[in-house]
């Protein structure tokens, strides 16, 4: 795979992680961030693959576009088949991506792309309104001969602007001579179209131009063309020529086409300007391909684009203007994204010789440059058009905008007024004529009932008008307020704060620009070499028993200091080193949001998923194997625990149920909650399954206590549910939860209400890299195990111990636990003693040992070979002196001997 595909790869399935949490609000709020959120990383991946060469991808992803494009302008309404498309739709794509990783570039799925199709197609037919009839409506492109006079930065300009997806307009002006007369001003209407995008383009010529002697310095008599880039409709540009558009003031308003500027940049041509530069074209774009250094590059491009703005190419501006495009476009990102621009650099010069081949060589441009500008903007995230102008007008208020408007149209009248004043007395039907339309042009703008002018007109007539008129829209003035003088306390405490958020800010920077990534094989490694340390510094407190049985106390003590500090030391290298491998749960919890909606939907339910503590971090190894338990918990909580919306509102619940999957740390643990609001465990149904299926007796069942009754629910094969769907109902599911959380060094603790819900806590440990575990002896053998499996130990005297159906029972604190003699058990031999010493696991039974030798933190290492079958044990750790610690599993110990 090249760099290029590598890059985009990587920077996919970043973006793709962001999608189903978007997708998914989507449906809950519809807001227009999350739209525009979504709109962002389709766009970017449509231009990314466009650059990478990756056509499926480009080509399935502006399928995508254009739906959410519909969203964003509300052609498209959000429902539930429409998220329930673009789920589909993202999927594909996230599969067309794995195959890239594979090596494999497939093609897209044509009836997932028909779908997407058929959306915009439907709505299309049935929900966009008819278009508008007006007398300035846009008509063909009315001066093509006029494209080909722009300079080369013009064409540029305009290639630009339609790779950013702007419409583009040519706007022709023919006004008549005595424009200025009635006071129209050209400032104005630069202004007004400047306001609505960025004037890229001009062209003006002389219209006939009278004699000398009937020359007159206040007549108009140039006509114009102007060339507009805007996100705006031909109505909006109309509106700016409202109070000026008439029979004498022609206004003509034509799109520009992509397929207009196809015409040329494509095809044949013939560049003497280019053929003459070739040599030193080529020149400057091998040393651009050469060069590393950033500084070296923003030059040799500078130089380019001088050559191609040369007036050698006035032949042939297109072709000049679509190589500037380009240049300028990589010459941006040089100086923005440096990285980026490294990434893209050899592609855009290849295409540079390409087209620098292709005229010299058969005097035809092949490569569509309109294209390739717009891939690129789409890779490098350009902005899609909007104009610093257009950001402005957002953050302005309503009221402003009204208020500059009626302004202008109030200077219009005053110089209207002023005009008719100068030639009262003369006869100037024209002039007056002009000044009734433009009265009624204002009164359709202020939607007041327009004047039906009767018979001749008269200066009376319109001036009384055009007072009434200034009456009606006159703006008052604002009256300027007195400054507040600000204190010099005041002004060196906001010196003072200022100079703290910049110390700040530029702490935060530093800290930022020092992030360092890692490999996870490397954050292994250090962390294996931690818990080698941690085994070293064991073997320091043997060797200050060993000096003290020499006589050698002094040394003892000074060892015995240094081993305390170097304990400390590798503690907290190994919690530093552990920070590597925590992840935030995050991690497993955002893909919940989708399970349970279409699991949901699935079973006809209502249900509200809450996320809590998504910060709270895990190791890594543990958070991969989570997963699984928590599926099988939310989907229990799903099918079993959560009602039907009926049974929900007749039981004077809402009909929406709450599903709540919460993580927070509590010592070395990591709590995590499944709990939902449901219908609760009924113990009478989960005994009644239990006898049934010959799990437990009817005299068994009389004395479990509630918790022995949930720990059921865990038992293989175990299921309430009478029918077998796609959900549940196979009894393969909890029993799966307790034992991958028992083998992640966890318990499982369930607690429930009937009719109110059920709450089932998973209890973590941390980190699994070291494990302490409780040390003992059994017949003169040390053994240990884990310390998060002891919930207490206890002296007994040999003579409390019972039995029941031949089994050793205890009764401690009003409770029969059962108990396993690890002698017997083990084969070894047992000790003569009064009073034994037992560990109570949180597993519901005890251990029977000779003696308890503390606690280690140690490394376990897996049994292999032979060995590994053996289910008594959990595996086997090196002691500080050497000396192999075997780790009983508390799993396999279950029905042990007495």
């Amino acid at each position: 795979m090249s760099d290029l595909r590598e890059t985009f790869v990587f920077e996919a399935q970043e973006l793709l992680e962001q999608l189903e949490p978007l997708i998914l609000d989507l449906e809950i709020n519809s807001s227009e961030e999350t739209i525009n959120a979504l709109f962002r990383i389709a766009h970017t991946l449509k231009g990314s693959a466009g650059i990478a060469g990756i056509n499926s991808v480009k080509e399935f992803t502006h399928y995508l576009e254009t739906v959410l494009e519909a969203l964003r302008s509300h052609e498209i309404e959000i429902s539930s088949d429409v998220v329930d498309l673009l789920l589909e739709a993202f999927d594909h794509l996230g599969e067309l991506i794995t195959a890239l990783t594979l090596g494999e570039e497939r093609p897209y799925n044509k009836d997932i792309a028909e779908k997407l199709a058929g959306l915009i197609t439907a709505t299309n037919e049935s929900t966009l309104p008819a278009q508008e009839t007006n007398s300035l409506a846009t008509v063909p492109l009315l001066n093509k001969s006029h494209l080909l006079k722009l300079t080369a930065s013009d064409c540029a300009k305009l290639l630009k602007a339609k790779a950013k997806k702007q419409n583009l307009y040519q706007i022709s002006l023919d006004f008549s001579p005595n424009f200025f007369y009635f006071g129209h001003r050209l400032e104005y209407v630069l202004e007004d179209l400047k306001a609505l995008g960025n004037l890229v383009g001009k062209y003006y010529f002389w219209r006939e131009v009278p004699n000398w002697t009937d020359f007159s310095p206040e007549n108009l008599y140039l006509n114009f063309e102007l060339y507009l880039a805007t996100k705006k409709s031909p109505k909006d540009i109309e509106d700016v020529f409202l109070f000026i558009a008439s029979e004498e003031n022609s206004v003509r308003i034509a799109e520009i086409t992509a397929t207009d500027l196809e015409e040329f940049i494509k095809g044949e041509v013939d560049s003497q300007g280019l053929r003459k530069n070739y040599e030193k074209l080529t020149l400057v774009l091998q040393e651009i391909a050469e060069y590393n250094d950033r500084e070296q590059i923003k030059e040799a491009l500078n130089r380019l684009l001088a050559l191609f703005k040369d007036s050698a190419f006035s032949d042939n501006p297109w072709l000049a203007g679509g190589l500037v495009a380009l240049i300028e476009t990589i010459a941006e990102l040089v100086e923005s994204d440096w990285e980026k621009a490294q990434s893209i650099k050899q592609q855009v010069l290849e295409i540079a010789f390409s087209i620098l081949n292709e005229v010299t060589e058969q005097n035809y441009v092949e490569t569509n440059l309109l294209t390739v500008l717009t891939d690129f903007y789409e890779f490098i995230g350009g902005d899609e058009g909007e104009t610093e102008i257009e950001v402005d007008e957002k953050i302005q208020q309503k009221a402003e905008k009204v208020e500059i408007s009626l302004s202008y149209v109030e200077e219009l009248l005053k110089q209207l007024l002023e005009g008719l004043r100068q030639v009262k007395g003369e006869i100037k039907e024209p002039v007056y004529q002009a000044a009734a339309k433009a009265i009624n042009n204002v009164e359709k703008y202020l939607g007041i009932d327009q004047t039906e002018w009767e018979g001749s007109l008269t200066f009376e007539q319109l001036t009384a008008r055009l007072q009434f008129l200034l009456e009606l829209i006159s703006v008052p003035q604002e009256e300027e307020k007195p400054a507040i003088e600000e204190s010099k306390e005041t002004k060196e405490k906001v010196a003072q704060d200022t100079k703290e958020l910049e110390q700040e800010n530029l702490a935060k920077a530093k800290r930022k620009s020092q992030a360092l990534k890692i490999s996870q094989e490397l954050a292994d490694k250090l962390l294996a070499l931690a818990g080698e340390l941690i085994i070293a510094k064991n073997s320091l407190p043997y060797l200050v028993k060993k000096l003290e049985m020499l006589g050698q106390m002094e040394v003892a003590r000074e060892l015995k200091d240094k081993a305390l500090y170097i304990d400390r030391l590798a503690r907290d290298f190994q919690d530093s080193l552990m920070e590597l491998r925590l992840l935030p749960v995050e991690n497993i919890f955002k893909r919940f949001p989708r399970f349970v909606r279409d699991t949901a939907k699935q079973l006809n339910k209502q249900v509200n998923l809450v996320l809590k503590g998504e910060e709270t971090k895990l190791e890594k190894d543990i958070l991969e194997e989570l997963y699984e338990p928590l599926l099988h918990l939310v989907r229990n909580s799903l099918d079993h625990g959560l009602e039907e919306i009926e049974e929900r509102i007749t039981g004077g619940k809402p009909a929406t149920g709450l599903l709540e999957l919460a993580a927070y740390s509590q010592g070395n643990k990591v709590i995590i909650e499944v709990k939902d609001d449901g219908r609760g465990i009924n113990r009478e149904k989960v005994l009644k399954k239990a006898r049934e299926n010959g799990l437990i007796t009817a005299e068994e069942a009389s004395r479990l206590r509630p918790e022995q009754v949930y720990e059921l629910i865990f038992k293989p094969g175990f299921s309430t549910k009478d029918e077998v769907t796609d959900i549940s109902g196979r009894g393969v599911g909890m029993d799966v939860v307790k034992q991958k959380v028992n083998a992640l060094g966890g318990q499982v603790e369930v607690f429930s209400e009937e009719g109110k819900g059920t709450t089932i806590r998973l209890i973590l440990p941390i980190s699994m890299a070291t494990t302490e575990v409780l040390k003992f002896t059994v017949g003169g053998k040390l053994f240990g195990i884990p310390l998060y499996t002891v919930r207490e130990t206890v002296n007994v005297p040999v003579k409390e111990i019972k039995s029941f159906k031949q089994k050793p029972v205890v009764v401690i604190r009003n409770n029969v636990i059962p108990l396993v003699n690890l002698a017997k058990t083990l084969g070894l031999k047992e000790k003569e003693q009064e009073e034994v010493k037992i560990i109570i696991l949180h597993y519901g039974f005890a251990l029977i040992v000779d003696d308890l030798q503390g606690k280690e933190e140690v490394i376990i290492k897996p049994l292999t070979g032979e060995l590994s079958h053996l289910s008594l044990y959990e595996g086997a750790s090196i002691l500080g002196d050497g000396s192999i610690l075997l780790i009983l599993a508390p799993t396999g110990l279950m029905g042990g001997e007495m």
